[in-house]
């Protein structure tokens, strides 16, 4: 007897609960039925084969881009303005250019992440994740998100630029509004842009003080170099080096925060794989591609087609709307074998694509790499027998993005180790 053929998804299936708390049966289900799926939620081709999405990164047909500027036309008259100031500044965002514009910030942006310079960031990474270890060591729980998994890269990539540790609330704060306003506001939800336009301008006055304090006063660090790079007139201005800087908080810091938490909540859900780890921790490198493809903290990216392409029997025209989908790829049991299975020796767990692939390949992807190392090892390490204290873990409810709002741990207290003992 043959099975049912499977059903195409309902469009707003990635949209509910069931989805948001766990999308990999929806995108299992699209890849087997619609591989290149147009959907009508999200005015786009989305594409959920490893191979597929993999060659659409480095496809010179394709363009960069996060937003749809048709939207502008679909709000209401109040709101269009505030659409277009928006447009502009992330239109600078390197992540959302293309050459040559994008090869000229790239080149500039790359000089403070090469891999041998991030490794010189070991010790003081190591130092910052004992801290924050050290304030709960005695407590017996840690809430992983707001004391850990959130500081630990805020605060590293606030020292790499240059900012003021007082920022950080505000940084936070801040991200929550952007990454709503991609997941939201991009389809049009008058409150995200409201509060995405406003954050702007929040952050553009607040780091405009700082910047004028560096030009009077350069230091070692990101920053400073960035504006050296302005005031030469030929490779930055001064709205792109105000762009820049935001992207770099944003990004800096909200993919290893996501990172760590979803890593986290899947070995949780996985017991073996966490003692394995805790048991070795030369697995840990490797643990980390695998955890990065088991539950990536970026699901979907933007692109659109510059030119005609035919995929998978479809046709996509020119200015039409291409959502890779970077979580179901990594699922994909054509790449993986038992793709929804954990496994931290996984012999191909570097071949994921979390971070993209192609001239918009993650930027920071060796920072956020050596980031979480540190992180699981060291907590791992350092705080024995960490627990769920609520089974109910709410997850933020965004597409693009995915982490949990808050994960509040137990653990061994009367084990715990100091870090000055190891």
């Amino acid at each position: 007897m043959s099975a049912s053929p499977l059903a195409m998804p309902d469009p707003h299936a990635l949209l509910s609960p069931t989805a948001q708390a766990d999308p990999y049966p929806v995108y299992h289900q699209l890849r087997a039925v619609a591989p290149v799926y147009r959907s009508p939620i999200f005015n786009g081709w989305m594409l959920t084969r490893y191979e597929d999405v993999k060659a659409f990164l480095q496809d010179p047909r394709v363009a960069a881009g996060s937003l749809d500027v048709d939207v502008r036309a679909t709000l209401p008259e109040d709101l269009q303005d505030k659409w277009t100031e928006i447009f502009q500044f992330l239109s600078m965002w390197v992540i959302g250019l293309n050459p040559p514009e994008h090869r000229r910030l790239r080149q500039l942006l790359n000089v403070g992440f090469k891999p041998r310079l991030v490794e010189k960031l070991r010790e003081r990474i190591q130092e910052i994740t004992d801290e924050l270890i050290d304030v709960v060591q005695a407590t017996g729980q840690i809430e992983l998100i707001g004391d850990f998994a959130y500081p630990l890269p805020a605060i590293v990539i606030g020292e790499l630029l240059g900012l003021p540790a007082s920022g950080r609330p505000l940084l936070r704060t801040w991200s929550q509004t952007i990454v709503t306003f991609l997941s939201t506001g991009t389809q049009g939800d008058r409150a995200a842009i409201e509060a995405m336009h406003q954050t702007l301008r929040d952050i553009t006055d607040y780091l405009g003080e700082i910047i004028a304090a560096r030009r009077s006063t350069p230091q070692e660090d990101l920053l400073s170099g960035l504006i050296a790079a302005e005031e030469q007139g030929s490779v930055l201005n001064a709205e792109e080096l105000v762009a820049a800087c935001v992207m770099l908080l944003f990004a800096g810091h909200e993919t290893t925060m996501n990172l760590i938490g979803n890593g986290f909540m899947a070995l949780l859900q996985h017991p073996d794989q966490y003692a394995l780890l805790a048991a070795d921790s030369s697995l840990t490198s490797n643990a980390v591609e695998e955890l990065l493809r088991y539950d990536g903290p970026v699901q979907v990216i933007w692109r659109t087609a510059a030119e005609d392409i035919a995929i998978g029997g479809q046709q996509i025209h020119a200015g039409e709307r291409i959502i890779p989908c970077l979580g179901a790829a990594n699922r994909d049991p054509a790449q993986f074998a038992e793709p929804d299975r954990l496994d931290i020796r996984r012999a191909n767990a570097g071949s994921n694509i979390s971070f993209g692939h192609g001239i918009h390949y993650c930027l920071g992807a060796p920072l956020a790499r050596l980031e979480a190392q540190i992180a699981f090892a060291s907590l791992l390490r350092r705080l024995p027998g960490l627990g769920l204290v609520d089974e109910a873990v709410v997850w933020r409810g965004l597409l693009s993005v995915r982490g949990v709002q808050a994960l509040p741990l137990a653990f061994d207290k009367a084990r715990t180790r100091d870090h000055a003992h190891q």
